[in-house]
């Protein structure tokens, strides 16, 4: 192995260790699934995986979804299917996932994502996997800031995707390689001799992620390089991981009453909290009588109704937003955020 091929081997490898250190409960569990497209992130991910696996005795579960959305997506999962069989490693399994049925006419690539992680969720659930490992890199990082800063999105979406999310009680999606450029996937795809395809549906301008990349050259001109954007998602995920630890120490603090239907909170020491914790724990009480987080109560509404409230509590009047009555009561001491 070339000091190159050493370099890439060095960074996946510095990553991974940091991603399990970070998350060592992964270390215990005896399966894990990785989800391979067949192309060079995936297979890089994918390689990289089988290699740590046969050391540390892991059964791996290779998934490899076909949507049935083009006609070359069969030959490509049937090609990391036979790339599995030359592992001939008994720890490692190939399955092809099919998105069966009709498709929709509109935002296809939206519900082929969700199609997938269904897919994919339900063959662990059967298989008693909890982790599933993903191979979105820096890149798909920059780019992910770059459409929800384009849709308006808060310091929570800004912060760009988690190293490790929940995808159900049952399931954790593990991104491992979120430091990690896309060209050093490629390089290390070809220091190991391993084959990928190439999707033309990256390329597809009808699609808003390849419009983003055509953007991304002219930005990296200015400086603002997939590197640099990344790290900043990473300092927004910091600073989100803050402000959720003191906005559910102020919940807790204010909280006077809670149950299924409604929420009741101090409003004499809500108020006086930073607006921005404010915000948290008025979302945070919604999230509780609503049962999930947050879609539709738009974000611009709910911070209209804190400006009102705030402002002038003397003149706020009951609201009804996202399907919750928000009112004050007891002499304007007591918030009540209550079920329709």
């Amino acid at each position: 192995m070339g000091t190159q091929d050493c370099l890439e081997q060095d960074k996946l490898e510095t990553a991974f260790t940091g991603f399990l250190n970070k998350h060592p409960d992964i270390k215990t569990q005896t399966s894990l699934a990785v989800a391979v497209s067949g192309g060079p992130d995936s297979m890089a991910l994918a390689h990289f995986i089988c290699q740590w696996s046969v050391l540390e005795k892991k059964e791996i579960h290779i998934l490899t979804v076909d949507h049935g959305l083009r006609d070359a997506a069969k030959a490509e999962a049937e090609q990391v299917a036979r790339w599995t069989e030359q592992q001939n490693a008994k720890n490692i399994t190939h399955q092809i996932l099919r998105w069966e049925g009709d498709k929709p006419d509109t935002s296809i690539m939206e519900e082929a994502r969700h199609a997938r992680y269904d897919l994919i969720a339900d063959y662990c659930q059967h298989h008693n996997i909890k982790t599933v490992f993903v191979a979105h890199h820096q890149n798909d990082q920059a780019e992910t800031f770059l459409i929800r800063f384009a849709k308006g999105s808060g310091l929570d979406g800004l912060a760009g995707m988690s190293a490790l999310q929940s995808y159900s009680e049952d399931l954790k999606i593990a991104r491992p390689f979120l430091n990690i450029s896309k060209q050093n996937l490629i390089k290390y795809c070809d220091s190991n001799a391993v084959d990928f395809a190439s999707d033309p549906s990256n390329e597809n301008e009808k699609y808003l992620r390849p419009r983003l990349r055509q953007s991304m050259t002219v930005l990296e001109k200015e400086g603002l390089t997939p590197k640099r954007l990344a790290s900043l998602s990473n300092r927004l995920r910091r600073a989100r991981h803050a402000l959720e630890v003191m906005s559910e120490r102020a919940y807790q603090n204010c909280l006077k009453e809670e149950n299924e239907q409604q929420v009741i909170l101090n409003f004499n020491m809500l108020s006086v909290e930073p607006e921005e914790i404010t915000f948290r724990v008025v979302k945070r009480a919604a999230h509780h009588i609503r049962g999930h987080d947050g879609y539709g109560i738009r974000m611009d509404r709910l911070e209209s109704l804190l400006d009102s409230l705030l402002t002038r509590p003397e003149l706020f009047k009951p609201r009804t937003l996202g399907g919750l009555i928000f009112a004050l009561k007891d002499k304007n001491s007591a918030l009540y955020i209550e079920k329709e």
